[in-house]
């Protein structure tokens, strides 16, 4: 019997830099980021994370955040974690 995603988490956080950034149109002390946990049945887990630039490019965490845990968190979990392809399939449906 394979595992299954039992666990879809997605957090908000913002870190300062140790100095300020520069970027062409816009400049910033702190980076906003989204860290994303799954967990397993087994007790598995893994985490992934992206960079946020709301100022930059409109990303927010917190929307994202949303969309996971509204919307591919209900696809994820009693997957099997390593069935790639079928998930992509699933949730290609569901668009």
């Amino acid at each position: 019997m394979t595992d299954k995603i039992d666990c879809v988490e997605a957090h908000c956080i913002e870190l300062p830099y140790q100095k300020q950034v520069n970027f062409r149109a816009v400049s910033e002390s702190t980076g906003r980021y989204l860290v994303l946990r799954l967990r397993t049945k087994d007790g598995v887990q893994g985490v992934a994370e992206c960079v946020a630039r709301p100022n930059q490019g409109g990303e927010d965490p917190s929307l994202i955040a949303y969309q996971i845990e509204n919307f591919f968190a209900p696809i994820l979990k009693g997957r099997d974690p390593l069935d790639h392809n079928r998930t992509l399939e699933i949730g290609r449906a569901h668009v």
